[in-house]
């Protein structure tokens, strides 16, 4: 089944080189096409010097023009601000960086609210286009607050084609953002946004320790004396109650289901940032909330497993990974906190099983976005083997293999997550795959069909049940259901109670 899915894409690829052809490949063409239906947003910068292919993050703003056409042809054109943005993916190790422009006045851009400031993402370091973009899908659908909203867009800058980047709402404060209260003043100190920062400094940024944990001040931008000591004593009071506290005290200062939410997503993703930067938390109405998630390029095994002992461990697909990391590695020592991560796990089972299963999450927008991801590639200087930095992950000859790896590495870190967490425990039984308490000739022909993709898993609850071996559902799952219900004997407990760590034992 993998082979057809494999043949059908690449078809969809090669096809696209032809579909390119009569798309726009200038600034000038783009322009004068307002109207004209595109497969994905298309964006037009031109700079004041034109020069903007060469833009290094010291030059900081540029005077610029941008035109923004949705897929539905209606326009946005406006003078911005332009520069590069980012840490890594601003170096000179990638040709392909990220961008930052900015209104003089909020505005709505591709029905994503309104605002002054936006991100354009390069995923220069992923294959796949899609690991940031899945990660931030994931988060909304779990329910973390203010997720970033993103359009996978097409980029022309100074007249030339830049590209696949994902349009996004930066963390920030603002109505269409995170809706804290940033308007300061010596009385009116309540709200406000940070950063996990562990060693990076940049200029015009404001940093500070707080119980061993060093934080950047994001909002209020630049604290005067009086906010930064309030920020400072108010995130002493709440980390110190976190490393020391009781369960009381703790839920007293911070938003518990946000915390728990956030471990747990990261716990999937494994992101190399979480203890080091790009980790963000915000004070609102008395408490501290985790999130909102931000820069997943390198999660998901995007990075090199041979950079640092923490690339290395965030590679692996098993193995606890955010427990010990900055605020969880005294959140996760909480058996209560434990339970209520168990508790998450379980609601959202749908969602993490759904990433990477055929014809999931990945597989649709692989398919979907096609033609534009195939057009990154051949249609510009990138190639989709080229590793930009050590850091990087090690790149696959086709999309179709980067594709399959990331898909693998989901599905075999939601296996592990499922045996950690244990949802469901011995609420069904092994093989059940229709749920009925019963195991049939009906299973096996249910799980045949799953495979065939003539029959939707939509909540995945079919393949939970009907994974015999606790490695993902494929037809052997149906073979031994077979043979259980012709009582041939196996060395699977079909038809009992499941428990993860007695299946695995057995």
């Amino acid at each position: 089944m993998k082979r057809i899915v494999s043949l059908l894409l690449c078809l969809s690829m090669l096809a696209s080189v032809a579909v390119f052809n009569t798309l726009s490949t200038s600034a000038e063409e783009v322009e004068e096409s307002a109207g004209q239906v595109y497969q994905v947003p298309q964006i037009t910068v031109t700079t004041e010097n034109g020069n903007g292919p060469a833009l290094l993050k010291e030059d900081g703003y540029v005077n610029a023009h941008i035109v923004i056409t949705d897929v539905d042809g209606s326009v946005l054109e406006d003078d911005v601000q332009f520069k590069v943005r980012g840490n890594t993916t601003a170096m000179g190790s990638t040709k392909k960086k990220p961008f930052t422009f900015k209104f003089a006045k909020k505005k709505e851009v591709l029905g994503m609210g309104k605002g002054k400031k936006w991100a354009l993402i390069a995923d220069a370091y992923d294959p796949t286009l899609l690991r940031n973009y899945t990660a931030l899908h994931l988060a909304s659908d779990m329910g973390l607050p203010y997720v970033s909203k993103q359009r996978i867009s097409e980029l022309w800058l100074d007249g030339s084609y830049r590209g696949t980047y994902t349009v996004t709402v930066p963390v920030q404060a603002g109505a269409d953002r995170i809706n804290i209260d940033d308007n300061y003043d010596d009385s009116n100190i309540k709200d406000f946004l940070v950063e996990i920062e562990a060693t990076r400094v940049d200029e015009g940024t404001t940093y500070f320790t707080s119980n061993g944990l060093r934080f950047a001040a994001q909002e209020p931008d630049e604290p005067d004396e009086t906010q930064l000591a309030y920020i400072q004593a108010t995130m002493d009071d709440i980390t110190g109650a976190i490393m020391n506290g009781t369960r009381e005290e703790i839920e007293a200062k911070i938003d518990m289901p946000s915390f728990v939410a956030y471990y747990v997503f990261n716990e999937f993703v494994k992101t190399v940032d979480l203890d080091f930067s790009s980790a963000f938390f915000f004070y609102k109405d008395g408490k501290l909330y985790a999130g909102p998630p931000w820069d997943y390029d390198f999660a998901m095994a995007g990075g090199s497993p041979t950079a640092t002992p923490v690339y290395r461990k965030a590679a692996l697909t098993d193995g606890p990974y955010a427990n010990d990391k900055q605020l969880f590695k005294y959140l996760c020592k909480q058996d209560w906190f434990m339970e209520q991560a168990n508790q998450v796990y379980q609601d959202n089972y749908s969602h993490f099983y759904n990433v990477g299963r055929e014809g999931g999450f990945l597989d649709t927008n692989a398919a979907e976005y096609a033609d534009v991801f195939n057009r990154n590639y051949t249609q510009t200087e990138w190639r989709i083997t080229t590793r930009w930095i050590n850091y990087a992950g090690l790149r696959l000859p086709t999309y179709q293999e980067n594709l399959d790896f990331l898909k693998n590495w989901c599905n075999a870190r939601m296996l592990w997550m499922t045996a950690y967490f244990k949802p469901f425990n011995g609420e069904y039984l092994i093989g059940d795959a229709d749920g009925n308490s019963e195991v049939d000739i009906i299973d096996a022909t249910i799980i045949q069909r799953i495979q065939a993709l003539s029959m939707p898993d939509e909540d995945g609850m079919i393949s939970l049940r009907g994974d015999i071996e606790l490695d993902g559902l494929d037809v052997t799952d149906a073979t031994w259901i077979q043979k259980y219900d012709a009582m041939i004997e196996i060395p699977y407990q079909i038809g009992v109670p499941r428990t993860y760590e007695e299946n695995k034992d057995n």
